[in-house]
């Protein structure tokens, strides 16, 4: 099958970078593959370095919206080559079928044309994964997300492409962040994907309890690290952020200068703006939003492919009129 034929020329490619220097780019050498998915290069290679490198086996790894598993792949390549860890666990869940945009994005690889909206792709999911599922204990959780409940068990690394709506961000910090260990790393798919800008707000509340750590380039991705435990009672009070009525001007205001605080590359601020017009937008601040789409629109760096994109999303989506 041509899938797995990709598959296994990805995990025989050329030498590795020198992991022992301690960071993912390491591992971005000129000839490694790209696995077909909705992640780039960078993220791919960051979770194997995690893997390999980060990853203590203190607690397990949840990876929320795993797709064709382009990041659980890396993951478990990297444990494989982890000598440290004491245990490979990880649990991943997702509804696994096949969404109108998945089209799109399959385009142009082995899955183009696949599936149909509806399908489920699990199968193809467990086919892509069983190289690796004797070395590493692999639990698949097939269902919707927002009804999905929690072992309790500690979780060391949590890879989050799932916040597509407040609710499932709203019900996962309540039944999933109570068992982050300290130290924990937070992965964050959609940081920078404007449409779902409310985790700003979402990671905003935990500002006291997790740092920033890095955006990886040429993605949406922003990666957190926990520096000690949040209180129950602040991710309880995630009960009240289920919906935009649970939003208030101020908390989005200060949410996004937070952001922006340490977000350094342009084109990730652009972003970070047109995330927080589109949510402003979304509560009804029409006159708001439009003034800062105008501000996005004077700055310099407006032209970048990587906001340009979703610029072009937006409009897409019927968005043209608010900017």
């Amino acid at each position: 099958m041509k899938v797995m034929e990709t598959i296994r020329e990805w995990m025989g490619r050329g030498e590795r970078g020198p992991e022992e220097a301690g960071d993912y780019a390491q591992l971005l050498t000129p000839g490694r593959w790209r696995l077909p998915g909705a992640t780039s290069r960078e993220e791919q290679a960051w979770c194997e370095w995690a893997g390999a490198e980060r990853f203590r086996g203190e607690g397990c790894i949840v990876e929320f919206g795993p797709w064709l598993g382009s990041l659980t792949m890396p993951l478990m390549v990297g444990l494989l080559r982890n000598p440290r860890a004491g245990s490979r666990t990880i649990h991943t869940y997702d509804l696994f079928r096949w969404e109108p945009g998945s089209n799109g994005w399959a385009k142009g690889t082995p899955f183009d044309r696949l599936y149909q909206p509806g399908d489920s792709f699990l199968p193809l999911y467990e086919q892509l994964v069983a190289p690796f599922r004797g070395a590493v204990d692999l639990h698949i959780h097939e269902g919707d997300l927002s009804r999905a409940d929690w072992t309790g068990a500690p979780i060391e690394l949590l890879i989050n492409d799932a916040w597509k709506t407040m609710p499932l961000m709203s019900g996962t910090v309540q039944r999933f962040f109570p068992s982050l260990r300290e130290g924990a790393t937070v992965f964050h798919q959609d940081y920078l994907w404007c449409t779902e800008s409310w985790i700003h707000v979402g990671m905003y509340r935990l500002r006291n309890w997790f740092a920033f750590e890095r955006r990886l380039p040429n993605s949406s991705t922003v990666i957190f690290r926990m520096t000690k435990r949040v209180p129950p009672e602040v991710l309880a009070g995630f009960a009240g952020l289920a919906d935009m009525e649970g939003l208030r001007e101020d908390e989005v205001d200060a949410a996004f200068d937070w952001s922006l605080s340490f977000l350094e590359d342009p084109e990730a601020r652009l972003v970070a703006k047109a995330g927080k017009g589109w949510l402003l937008h979304r509560m009804g601040l029409e006159e708001k939003a439009r003034r800062v789409f105008a501000e996005i629109w004077a700055s310099p760096d407006y032209a970048h492919p990587f906001y340009q994109n979703q610029e072009r999303t937006l409009r897409d989506w019927g968005f043209g009129k608010l900017m």
